[in-house]
């Protein structure tokens, strides 16, 4: 039986496969407490490779560079300055 962190990785590839179809973007940036769970890009990236229609160019999955705070931190930049 599989447990709750491989239900959750093959409901999200399913949604980044969704991502990708739409977006095409070249890169998912994981962050917050998400970023924390160990090796959490290398089960999306498998859980997305299940799901790669055709050809279709597979996004990287990354950590956030600067911690689980990056999102906030870089959200109260932009409003200091804009």
């Amino acid at each position: 039986m599989a447990g709750t962190l491989e239900i959750w990785a093959d409901l999200t590839g399913e949604c980044l496969s969704i991502l990708q179809l739409a977006v095409a973007p070249d890169i998912v940036v994981l962050g917050g407490g998400l970023s924390n769970i160990p090796g959490v890009e290398n089960r999306l990236s498998a859980a997305l490779a299940t799901r790669r229609l055709g050809d279709a160019a597979m996004p990287s999955i990354a950590i956030a560079r600067h911690g689980d705070s990056s999102g906030a931190r870089g959200a109260a930049l932009i409003a200091a300055v804009g």
